[in-house]
C-alpha cells in the first residue's frame, strides 16, 4: 500500500497481505486487509494491530462518540465487538457522514447507525439493486452506486432518505457497472465514481 502526495508514491512498509480497503478515523488511517485491521498514523508512522478477530473487513467508519465500525463478510462489528444486527449480513461498504451518522449497505438494502443504534432505512425502490458502493455528500446528498447503475437523493441530518432518483444507460449514467471502491468529491460538489468503460461523471443533482 503506497500514499500519493504532490506527486509522490510513498511505501507504508505495511506487512504483505491483500488490502482491501482505507478509511479515515481521527487522525489515524484504518486499513483493512484479509487477516487484520490496522491502524496506521500518517504523522508518526506508527502501525498499530486494532483487530484479528473480525473476518474479512470490507469498510469501517468512525461515528461521532468515536466508535469504529466495521463491516464485514459476517456482520457488523464494533469497536472490534460483534453486533447482534445484522446477523450474517455481508456489509461492503459504509460512509459517515460531517454530523458522524453512518450509513451502510448489505445487497439492496441501506441500514444507518445514529447514537450507536442500527436502523434500517425503508427504501422500496432500492429492492433489486445490489449495492456497490456509497457517498454521503457534505451538501447533503446521498449517492447509491448500484451493479446496473446510479441512485441520487437527499439525505437529512436525521438520516431521512428522501427524492431517490435511479439513474442508468436510459438517462444518462454511462457506465456498464459501477465498481466495489469509495467515492470522491471535490470542492465544486463533483463526485467521481469508478465504473466499467466510464471516465468521468459530474453527479451533483440539479
Amino acid at each position: 500500500m503506497t500514499a500519493i502526495a504532490d506527486c509522490r508514491q510513498t511505501w507504508l512498509n505495511l506487512p504483505h497481505d491483500r488490502y482491501q480497503f482505507v478509511a479515515q478515523a481521527g487522525r489515524q488511517l484504518v486499513v483493512g486487509s484479509r487477516t487484520a485491521l490496522l491502524a496506521y498514523d500518517p504523522t508518526t508512522g506508527r502501525l498499530d494491530t486494532l483487530s484479528t478477530d473480525i473476518p474479512h473487513p470490507w469498510c469501517a467508519a468512525q461515528d461521532a462518540q468515536g466508535r469504529l465500525w466495521v463491516g464485514s463478510s459476517y456482520g457488523l462489528f464494533a469497536d472490534g465487538e460483534k453486533t447482534d444486527y445484522p446477523q450474517k449480513l455481508v456489509i461492503t461498504t459504509m460512509e459517515s457522514d460531517t454530523a458522524g451518522n453512518i450509513v451502510f449497505a448489505s445487497a439492496d438494502s441501506l441500514l444507518a447507525i445514529r447514537h450507536g443504534e442500527v436502523t434500517a432505512l425503508s427504501l422500496p425502490s432500492l429492492q433489486g439493486h445490489e449495492i456497490r458502493s456509497l457517498h454521503i455528500s457534505p451538501k447533503g446528498y446521498l449517492v447509491v452506486a448500484v451493479i446496473d447503475g446510479l441512485f441520487v437523493g437527499r439525505i437529512s441530518p436525521d438520516c431521512e432518505v428522501s427524492g431517490l432518483r435511479f439513474f442508468n444507460h436510459l438517462n444518462g449514467f454511462t457506465a456498464l457497472e459501477p465498481l466495489k471502491a469509495t467515492m470522491a468529491e471535490t470542492d465544486d460538489g463533483t463526485v467521481w465514481l469508478c465504473g466499467l468503460l466510464l471516465e468521468c461523471a459530474d453527479l451533483q443533482p440539479k
